[in-house]
């Protein structure tokens, strides 16, 4: 399968692959140019939306990239 990239907002990209979504943060770096972070892997759909309410929910705590979820 050929990987997808989706650009869900200006702060968040997600990737389709065989392995499942990886979710994207992308952070302002000081040059002026939006970075992608590190990818957040969730096996199902469901996942991806669950972190995304939680990452907006929590004012975007950056502790939640380091959680993988597997559901």
């Amino acid at each position: 399968m050929v990987e997808h990239i989706f650009e869900l907002s200006n702060r968040y990209h997600l990737k389709l692959s065989n392995s499942g979504y990886v979710l994207y943060q992308l952070a302002l770096n000081e040059k002026g140019v939006w970075k992608r972070g590190k990818g957040l892997t969730c096996k199902t759909f469901d996942a991806v939306v669950e972190m995304l309410i939680l990452c907006e929910l929590c004012d975007e705590d950056k502790t939640h990239w380091q959680i993988v979820v597997m559901s």
